[in-house]
């Protein structure tokens, strides 16, 4: 009776062993694994989050892990994608069960200028010879390239230097430009170069004729409230401004002598040499070359 329990206590167990080992789930292996993104477009410094999905979703080792072809370029972890320096990178996901693979193609490119601005962005003045600092305002901050180039529209009346530095050469009115080297924007300023210019640096007059020149005057208009004159040797000729702005000159002895017009509000001045011929009589003169009879 006794082996006969042994018998059966032993076959119970065996029975048991059968059924645990029946009972236990058969592992599901990795058939794939996919990416929700097949290629991203990132500048420097942004970042992006793939999604990796593994098949089926019942696998009993869904662990995977990420790598970049290109650190230099993209850096990823944890599905993390972010953007270092301009260039391509593939990132790659790759499951442990199986070694099933998944790319994206990572294009990184710089940050782009999207608008430039000039300071100061008002009409801006400088005098002749003197220099006046102008800058150049980028947008974004973190754009990759921020250089500009400097122009101007008339060089004969102000320069601009590289980075900025622009100088007065002669009266007049000079547009100053900003160009971006990343994308071409402009932004520009007028540069006005005060200045006060006569209709004439050199004249001739006979004695007892007068002759009249005109003044330009930049910015503004020249009239006898804005310019005063002087001649440096009456003996020889003196100098008066009419009602209009005129600059009358009255040729009084043989000789030579300067006229100085200044004009009152800026100190702006202009000269003119003036001979005063010998008047012997001898003939009539046009109004045209010696103005008119005193």
């Amino acid at each position: 009776m006794r082996k006969i329990n042994s018998l059966l206590a032993l076959l119970s167990g065996v029975v048991l062993l059968v059924t645990v080992v029946a009972c236990k789930p058969k592992p599901v292996p990795v058939s794939g694994i996919t990416l929700d993104k097949p290629s991203l477009n990132l500048t420097v410094g942004e970042s992006a989050t793939l999604v990796a999905t593994v098949a089926p979703a019942t696998a009993s080792n869904p662990a995977f892990s990420w790598s970049s072809s290109n650190p230099a370029v993209a850096t990823v972890a944890d599905g993390v994608v972010k953007a270092v320096s301009k260039g391509s990178s593939t990132v790659t996901v790759t499951t442990e069960d199986g070694g099933f693979t998944a790319t994206c193609l990572v294009s990184v490119d710089n940050i782009h200028v999207t608008g430039i601005s000039v300071s100061p962005s008002d009409d801006a003045m400088v005098k002749i010879g003197e220099e006046l600092h102008l800058s150049a305002n980028v947008t974004p901050d973190n754009a990759f390239d921020r250089s500009v180039v400097w122009s101007s529209s008339n060089n004969a009346i102000a320069t601009v230097s590289d980075n900025g530095l622009v100088k007065g050469v002669s009266s007049g009115t000079a547009v100053i430009t900003a160009t971006a080297n990343d994308g071409g924007q402009k932004a520009s300023v007028n540069v006005t170069v005060p200045g006060l210019s006569l209709s004439a640096t050199e004249t001739s007059v006979y004695a007892g004729y007068s002759v009249i020149l005109t003044a330009e005057l930049i910015p503004g208009s020249a009239s006898a409230s804005t310019l005063s004159a002087e001649c440096d040797n009456t003996a020889v000729a003196t100098v008066s401004i009419d009602e209009n702005g005129g600059i009358a000159i009255l040729g009084v002895a043989e000789g030579t002598a300067t006229v100085t017009v200044t004009a009152t509000e800026t100190g702006l001045t202009a000269t003119c040499q003036v001979t005063v011929l010998a008047n012997n009589g001898g003939g009539q003169f046009g109004e045209d070359d010696y103005g008119d009879f005193n």
